[in-house]
């Protein structure tokens, strides 16, 4: 995770923009991330994570015009380590307990508009949207 920002500094009553975060803005930035990456266990040496879970698939084909609520299943799986992605149901069921932490891409056909949800047990948790600049 990158994060890029800028700090504001007034100088002889006027705003400019700092080319650098101060120091102070660094060191909070830097440990925000670093409680992040502990928290998902990116960080070596600070959990006994075991064997590690992570899955990676993809649809065999394009989809156009797809019934809003319904599932798509990634059918080509290219990684499933811990076995907990079901690629007959699309459904990844969490090996053991944990945070787990998910990403997915979704392009548009030119004047359409995308929209996919991740749902947990039934309850949407988040959404992509993607469109054509036209659309």
């Amino acid at each position: 995770m990158w994060t890029l920002f800028c700090s504001a500094t007034l100088m002889e009553g006027k705003t400019r923009l700092s080319p650098r975060p101060s120091l102070e803005d660094f060191r909070k930035d830097y440990a925000s991330v670093a409680h992040t990456c502990q928290e998902v266990g990116f960080i070596k040496g600070k959990y006994n994570m075991g064997d590690p879970v992570a899955f990676n698939v993809k649809l065999k084909k394009h989809f156009q015009n797809v019934v809003k609520g319904s599932k798509l299943i990634y059918e080509s799986v290219e990684k499933n380590m811990g076995e907990g992605y079901d690629s007959r149901t699309g459904i990844f069921t969490a090996p053991r307990s944990g945070k787990y932490v998910f990403d997915w891409a979704v392009m548009s056909f030119p004047n359409k508009v995308s929209k996919t949800a991740l749902m947990v047990n039934g309850v949407q948790k988040d959404l992509n949207y993607c469109h054509d600049v036209k659309a």
